[in-house]
């Protein structure tokens, strides 16, 4: 009796390959989630704080003057004020957002629907950045209106 031993193949790098572009694609899908998850909550989170702290200075350098505000102005002062005091109750808000923006991209992960999650994720980092830019040069033009006026001719 002659005992055949089956060929055995030490070549794994086939396997191996395939394995490390799975990890890399793996830990790309994870830094492109963490963006998608993370940008939203800065952006959020910073305009709630220039909201709380910037807005209320300007708003006492309008009252200082007399300068009435524009109406565009008066709602964002109602809406610092408003954030002022319940700063606190917004922050749950913005986790809230997190949550929702983290969901919607593990079910893009599972379901393969990567444009639902580059959707919400251009909705929510754009529309902070645009709140903030429209209400930015709203307070700029106003403030320049009131150093035009305040020097002398």
């Amino acid at each position: 009796m002659s005992e055949q031993s089956a060929p055995v193949s030490t070549d794994s790098s086939p396997v191996t390959s395939t394995n490390t572009s799975a990890s890399r694609r793996d830990a790309s899908d994870a830094i492109v989630g963490s963006i998608r998850v993370g940008l939203p909550l800065l952006l959020w989170s910073s305009l709630l704080l220039w909201i709380v702290w910037r807005v209320p200075v300007v708003m006492r350098a309008f009252e200082d003057f007399g300068v009435a505000p524009t109406a565009i102005n008066q709602l964002l002062f109602g809406l610092s004020r408003l954030a002022t005091r319940f700063w606190p109750l917004m922050l749950p808000a913005i986790g809230l957002l997190g949550y929702s923006t983290w969901s919607l991209e593990q079910k893009a992960i599972r379901q393969q629907a990567e444009t639902a999650a580059w959707r919400w994720f251009l909705l929510m980092a754009l529309l902070p950045l645009v709140i903030w830019t429209l209400a930015e040069f709203s307070l700029i033009g106003q403030l320049h209106q009131l150093l035009n006026e305040l020097t002398p001719r």
